[in-house]
């Protein structure tokens, strides 16, 4: 008999090294919004950066303000992953403990 004591939605949990590569690297599509589950605004980052690149290569008037406000948007971003990580964690491990007698 195997006794476990497991933490209910144990398996939500996102690792904040892994959100801030995703911010580094894909950061202007939204990627560590994804990672985090924050599907609507990770979406409007989505669409204003395929927008900015559009933009860019069609040689668009105000591209540049596009890819500022993202620029900004993912500096910002550096506060809002910890915040984001921190928050989960907390509902997560907030909740008791269910005892699994059997797995």
């Amino acid at each position: 008999m195997n006794n476990t004591l497991a933490f209910y939605n144990e398996d939500q949990l996102r690792r904040e090294s892994i959100a801030y590569l995703l911010l580094l690297v894909a950061g202007v599509v939204g990627a560590h919004r994804y990672y985090l589950g924050n599907w609507a605004s990770a979406f409007i980052m989505t669409f204003l950066g395929v927008a900015a690149v559009y933009a860019f290569a069609n040689e668009i008037s105000g591209w540049e303000f596009l890819v500022f406000a993202l620029v900004v948007w993912c500096l910002l971003d550096m506060v809002y992953v910890h915040r984001a990580v921190q928050k989960r964690r907390q509902q997560v491990y907030d909740l008791k403990p269910v005892l699994q007698l059997y797995r």
